[in-house]
C-alpha cells in the first residue's frame, strides 16, 4: 500500500475499500491474454468496435477485387473455387414437385438455356454453378427476376448480377422519424426490414455512364454467407487468406528465379593462378555458350569447373505446412486443393472426405437451396399461374435433391447403407436422394427395366426377384397362408 492510499484509508476507510475492490477487477480483467495491450505480442494487433458493414464497407471492394486477380493468376484459387463449385453444385440441385404439371413446367423452363437465363447462355443448373461461383470468389451475388416470354410458356427468366450491380454510392442515414434508410446500396425501412436494392441496369465498369434505380426486394435475390447477423453484404471466401496465398505465389516465383539464374551458370573456366576468365570479343576460342556433345580445347593451364546448382532446401515442407493454411482458411481439403495424396491412407482420406463433405453440405442446405432454389420455385409457381391461371396448383410443394457425393469405398459404403436401411435408420428413398436420385424416377426405371427384361425372356443378376433371399422381393404367399390356414381349420 503506497503513501496516497493509506492517506486515503485514514480519511475515508469506504473509499479506500472501494479501490481496491476496482483494482482486484482490473487485474482480473489482464487475466485475459488476449485482451493484454502494449505488449510486444499485441502492440501491433490493431482491432475495432465496428460492425459487420462499417468493416466491410472500407475493404470489400479491394477484397473482392484481389479474390478475382488470385481466380485468374493462382492456381491454387482456381482449383480451390472450382472444387467447391463442383461438390457443391455438380451436375444440379434437382427439384422434386409434387403437381406432375408443374414438374414437367419446370423441367421443360430449366433445361433449356433460352428458357431460363436472361442473358440466353445457361440453363437452370449452369446458373447454379455460376451462382456459388460468385459466392466463393465475389462474396456475394444477385439474382433478378426478369418477366420476359420464352418457349416454355412460363414468362419468366433470370439474371444474375455481379456484386457491382448494386449502387453503394446510395448510402444514407434515417431522415426524420419513420424513414427508410440505406446501407451500402441496400434500402431498409425504418425498423430494419430490407425493402430492395439500388441497381444498375449493366455493369458500372463497362465505361458507360450509367444510372441505378430502385428493385423491390421481391424481385431480387441477394446469396450470401452471413457470417454476421445484421450483415448487409457477402465477404469473399478468401478474405482469411488472401495475404498467405499472395506471400506463398511470391516464394515460389523468388524460389524459381534463384533455381534458375543458378542453373545458368553451367562451367567456370580459371587460369593457373586461379582467376575465372570471362569470354571477350579478343579470345575466339573461349566459348561463352555450351551445347550437347560439345569438345572444348582450353588453353594450357586453364581448368574448366562445371556448376552444381544449389538444392532448394525446405521448399518441400514449407509449401505443404503452408498450403494446409490456405485449404483450410478456403475451406477445401489440401489433397483437393492440389491434388497431392502421397501421404494419404484410406483413413485419413475418409476422415479429410467427410469433414469436407459436411462444409459442403452447409453451403448446399444454408445457402443455395434456401437462398435461391426455393425463392426461384416459388417465383416460378407464381409466373406459370399467372400464365395458366386456375391449371396451376399453388399449394404444390418441391424437394430439392443435390448431386450424389462419390463414395470413397463404394462395397463398404453400400453394404452400410443396405443395414442402415433394413434396420430402419433410413428410408430407401432417403438413401436413393442421398445418391443424388430422384426416387420417384429411379421406381418408375425399375418398374420400365422389369417389364422391358420379363418380355424379352432374360434372366440378368441385376434383377432382385431372382434372388428373394436375399433381396428386396418376396412373392405375394397371401393366398398361400389362407389356404393353408383353411386345410388346417378342417
Amino acid at each position: 500500500m503506497n503513501l496516497l492510499d493509506r492517506f486515503i484509508e485514514f480519511v475515508s476507510p469506504e473509499l479506500a475499500f472501494k479501490r481496491e475492490q476496482f483494482r482486484s477487477a482490473t487485474t482480473m480483467l489482464r487475466g485475459f491474454e488476449g485482451a493484454s495491450r502494449g505488449t510486444r505480442r499485441t502492440k501491433n494487433w490493431k482491432t475495432g468496435p465496428g460492425s459487420a458493414n462499417t468493416e466491410a464497407s472500407y475493404s470489400l471492394g479491394t477484397l473482392r477485387d484481389r479474390s478475382r486477380d488470385l481466380e485468374r493468376n493462382n492456381p491454387y484459387a482456381k482449383r480451390s473455387i472450382k472444387v467447391i463449385a463442383n461438390n457443391v453444385v455438380g451436375w444440379g440441385i434437382k427439384p422434386t414437385v409434387s403437381d406432375p404439371r408443374i414438374q414437367d413446367l419446370f423441367d421443360t423452363w430449366a433445361n433449356k438455356k433460352k428458357n431460363c437465363d436472361f442473358n440466353g447462355r445457361l440453363n437452370f443448373y449452369g446458373i447454379q454453378k455460376q451462382i456459388i461461383k460468385s459466392v466463393v470468389r465475389d462474396g456475394e451475388v444477385l439474382v433478378r427476376k426478369r418477366r420476359s416470354k420464352n418457349g416454355s410458356g412460363v414468362p419468366i427468366q433470370l439474371q444474375v448480377c455481379e456484386a457491382e450491380f448494386i449502387d453503394t454510392s446510395r448510402s444514407m442515414m434515417p431522415i426524420g422519424d419513420g424513414q427508410d434508410f440505406i446501407i451500402q446500396g441496400v434500402q431498409f425501412s425504418a425498423d430494419g426490414k430490407r425493402k430492395g436494392y439500388w441497381m444498375y441496369n449493366r455493369h458500372p465498369s463497362d465505361g458507360y455512364n450509367y444510372t441505378s434505380s430502385f428493385v423491390p426486394e421481391s424481385d431480387v435475390l441477394h446469396i450470401y454467407v452471413e457470417d454476421r447477423p445484421g450483415q448487409v453484404r457477402g465477404i469473399p471466401h478468401f478474405a482469411a487468406v488472401i495475404l498467405r496465398l499472395r506471400d506463398f505465389d511470391e516464394y515460389e516465383d523468388a524460389t524459381l528465379t534463384r533455381q534458375k539464374i543458378a542453373a545458368c551458370f553451367t562451367v567456370f573456366v580459371t587460369d593457373p593462378v586461379g582467376n575465372i576468365v570471362a569470354p571477350n570479343q579478343d579470345d575466339d576460342d573461349l566459348p561463352d555458350r555450351v551445347g550437347p556433345g560439345m569438345i572444348y580445347k582450353g588453353k594450357p593451364g586453364q581448368t574448366a569447373t562445371f556448376g552444381n546448382p544449389p538444392a532448394a532446401d525446405g521448399f518441400s515442407d514449407y509449401s505443404k505446412t503452408t498450403l494446409r493454411g490456405i485449404a483450410a482458411g478456403a475451406g477445401v481439403t489440401y489433397e483437393a486443393m492440389t491434388g497431392d495424396l502421397s501421404n494419404v491412407n484410406f483413413s485419413s482420406g475418409r476422415m479429410g472426405w467427410l469433414e469436407f463433405s459436411r462444409d459442403v453440405e452447409d453451403l448446399q442446405w444454408q445457402l443455395m437451396i434456401p437462398m435461391f432454389c426455393e425463392d426461384v420455385f416459388d417465383w416460378f409457381v407464381d409466373a406459370a399461374a399467372i400464365a395458366f391461371g386456375r391449371q396451376i396448383n399453388t399449394d404444390a410443394t418441391c424437394a430439392w435433391t443435390p448431386p450424389a457425393r462419390q463414395m470413397i469405398d463404394p462395397v463398404k459404403e453400400t453394404k452400410g447403407m443396405m443395414s442402415q436401411i433394413r434396420n430402419g435408420l433410413i428410408s430407401w428413398q432417403e438413401a436413393v436422394r442421398t445418391m443424388g436420385y430422384d426416387p420417384k424416377e429411379v421406381v418408375k426405371e425399375m418398374k420400365q427395366d422389369m417389364e422391358m427384361w420379363d418380355e424379352a425372356g432374360l434372366k440378368l443378376d441385376c434383377d432382385v426377384r431372382l434372388d428373394a433371399p436375399e433381396g428386396m422381393y418376396m412373392p405375394d404367399t397371401s393366398d398361400d397362408d389362407e389356404k393353408t390356414q383353411s386345410a388346417k381349420s378342417e
